[in-house]
């Protein structure tokens, strides 16, 4: 079936250079106007350059929030691309650069991840990254940085010790905070991050604030309403002036479903690319000074799995193509693999799915719900016409090949919407209990900071606490939880709250473990990682600890492994869905067993922190998605077990599920007081 392209019409604006959509100069002529703004357009519209573009003409700095490093990395040529559009100059800061000295820039753009704020650290010798990042912070020069959210946890959190106080004050000089891909955070994420907004416009940073997403939850806007109250802004505003032409934003798709067995997909795929390969050469050769430069990539394809996508690569090279002619974008491999320079195939999982721009003529692709679908569709079409080649399972194949031969983007959407499942957001965690609970332990943990600094004195501190009070309760206020917020300070003092402030985090879920992964060497690649701990126990296909090197082996991963919780809890039914903490249990009843065996990452909801976590009824398995880690316990299996941030989604999660074998509704807003 072909999937029409469309256009959107351009205005030329005074004092810019490039010719604007609609939303993009709607958004620059009410800059001064609003305090946020939420940007609804379709992928490969231009959200970025709306949301970049006031910045630069206003002269202020911003903050740039990605959930991805992989798309911290490709916005930043985005940027930097709109900056020389419209004549402004800018220094790329680098650890590579930053000791040649900056000139006359108007600007220095700046990524900060872990990796580059330690590789910063050691380049300019300093005892602690704290240190680095106040100077990568500080407006001597006005600045843009890319961050990732954990990293703006981390300042708010005061976590980077004696310099988290002065970083804030120098996050005052950035008027501006962008949060891309925002739909991607939800249950104690989304918590997260719409407190850490609060906070830090309480503090005096941001009075703006702007949200972008192709794939907006609808769950998610009554809470930014009530703590923001932003401007929507989509594709169909009103024309700010007459337009003066049209450009084409996406190209005509040619979209195949193919009914694939889940089983299958691999195979299926080989197959694809196989067929494929010659043509797939001859557009690599015909298009190769753009494919030098790692702007064009003749076919990308998109696995739900990333085992999958790693059986993909290594069945390609089993059939005569090169590894060098693939680039894998996925996890469980490190960073550097993910060069696309010279490449003809891209494979990858979600972590391509979102904002990086390929200009490909193939996308082959599954989708496991529907934003993702419209995610990964939008990775085709953006520079060039396209085909897209969709594994999915018969019934799905049947429903698009229902449908007519032709059809708009706006049509395939809500086809698609209707066929696939939609992403649950868990927007309604925000006003539970334990949705309360993880911004009390940010709140906790800030206090905890204040009052090990030996510059403050006590009345500071008391002062700063009683602030700290004030906005937790002014956060309860606009959200309608006044009541819910002193039912939680009568948990404040429990054991379980305290190990879970121990560990708290942005992404507070499974521990990760650095690892060494022979196969990945076997490759002729970097082969050390972060791999969750999941992953490890399920698919890893073997591991180990060498006490010799000090470091944890896995050769791969492919079979499936069984694995469950050594705590029965068969005899402890009054605590299930209740939140509990490893320590007050044995440490040999707290392990992971795989297939009958302990292993190097059996231990690690035990030490060296405890965790917390909650146990429910097997059941509910059916109500979990694959963002929410969980195990089986119980002797017989009859229980499922969640730690951390995801124990907290977890324990609402069964208290809905309760209600609803009661016959009782709970509203998608829980207690929202607009609900």
């Amino acid at each position: 079936m072909k999937v029409h392209g469309y256009a959107l019409p351009q205005i030329e604006i005074a004092g810019v250079r490039m010719r604007l959509y609609p939303h993009q100069a709607t958004v620059l002529n009410e800059w001064d106007d609003q305090e946020a703004f939420v940007l609804v357009t379709k992928t490969g519209s231009g959200k970025t350059r709306a949301a970049a573009l006031p910045v630069l003409k206003h002269h202020e700095a911003a903050v740039f929030v990605y959930p991805t490093n992989a798309l911290i990395a490709d916005q930043a040529a985005s940027i930097l691309q709109l900056m020389c559009d419209e004549g402004v100059t800018c220094r790329e800061w680098t650890p590579e650069t930053v000791n040649v000295k900056l000139g006359n820039e108007e600007y220095a753009l700046v990524q900060v991840t872990a990796d580059t704020l330690e590789e910063f650290r050691k380049v300019w010798r300093m005892a602690h990254k704290g240190d680095a990042l106040l100077r990568l912070l500080r407006q001597d020069k006005r600045r843009l940085i890319l961050v990732n959210p954990d990293i703006l946890y981390l300042i708010f959190a005061l976590r980077y010790g004696r310099t988290s106080a002065e970083a804030i004050g120098h996050l005052q000089a950035y008027s501006t905070i962008v949060f891309d891909e925002f739909h991607l955070y939800n249950g104690v994420e989304l918590a997260h991050a719409l407190f850490m907004i609060h906070l830090a416009r309480r503090m005096g940073t941001f009075k703006r604030v702007v949200l972008l997403s192709a794939t907006p939850n609808p769950e998610v806007r009554p809470y930014l309403d009530a703590l923001l109250k932003p401007r929507e802004v989509d594709a169909n505003v009103a024309m700010p002036s007459s337009a003066i032409g049209e450009r084409t934003v996406a190209h005509e798709v040619e979209l195949l479903p193919l009914p694939t067995r889940r089983a299958d997909v691999v195979e299926a795929a080989r197959g694809i690319v196989l067929d494929l390969v010659g043509e797939l050469r001859k557009l690599r050769s015909d298009n190769a000074e753009a494919n030098a430069r790692g702007k064009y990539v003749p076919c990308v394809v998109i696995l739900n799995s990333v085992v999958n996508a790693i059986a993909l690569e290594d069945v390609l090279v089993g059939a005569g193509i090169p590894r060098d002619d693939m680039a894998p974008i996925r996890g469980l491999s490190a960073r550097s693999t993910r060069n696309v320079c010279g490449k003809f195939l891209v494979i990858g999982t979600s972590a391509i799915e979102v904002g990086i721009d390929f200009e490909a003529d193939y996308l082959i692709y599954e989708a496991g719900d529907a934003a993702s679908f419209m995610q990964r569709f939008g990775r085709i079409g953006r520079h060039r016409k396209g085909k897209a080649l969709l594994l999915c399972n018969y019934r799905e194949a049947a429903a698009l090949r229902a449908m007519s031969d032709e059809m708009s983007r706006d049509t395939l959407e809500r086809t698609v919407s209707a066929i696939y499942p939609q992403q649950n957001s868990h927007a309604w965690f925000i006003s539970t209990f334990a949705g309360m609970m993880t911004i009390h332990a940010q709140a906790y943990n800030f206090k905890l900071m204040v009052a090990d600094d030996e510059s403050a004195d006590d009345a500071m501190k008391a002062r700063i606490n009683q602030w700290m009070d004030e906005t937790l309760a002014h956060y309860a206020r606009l959200l309608g939880m006044e009541q819910i917020l002193v039912q939680t300070h009568r948990k404040l003092k429990s054991d379980w709250f305290a190990h879970y402030c121990e560990i708290n985090s942005f992404r507070t879920s499974l521990p990760s473990q650095k690892v060494w992964d022979l196969s990945e060497k076997e490759r002729g690649r970097e082969w050390n990682y972060q791999a969750d701990v999941k992953t490890l126990l399920i698919r890893a296909e073997r591991l180990w600890f060498n006490d010799k090197h000090e470091r944890l082996y896995v050769k791969g991963y492919r079979a499936w492994h069984y694995v469950w919780f050594s705590k029965s809890f068969d005899d402890q039914e009054d605590l299930v869905g209740t939140i509990q903490t490893s320590a007050h249990y044995p440490f040999t009843e707290m392990q992971f067993m795989e297939d009958g065996h302990l292993t190097s990452v059996s231990h690690v909801m035990y030490k060296p922190k405890h965790h917390i976590f909650v146990f429910a009824p097997v059941e509910l398995a059916n109500e979990l998605d694959w963002r929410i880690a969980w195990f089986r316990c119980g002797a017989k299996g009859h229980y499922l077990i969640a730690f951390d941030g995801d124990a907290l989604l977890l324990k609402e999660i069964y208290d809905r599920w309760k209600l609803s074998q009661m016959g009782v509704g709970a509203t998608d807003t829980g207690n929202l007081g607009l609900s």
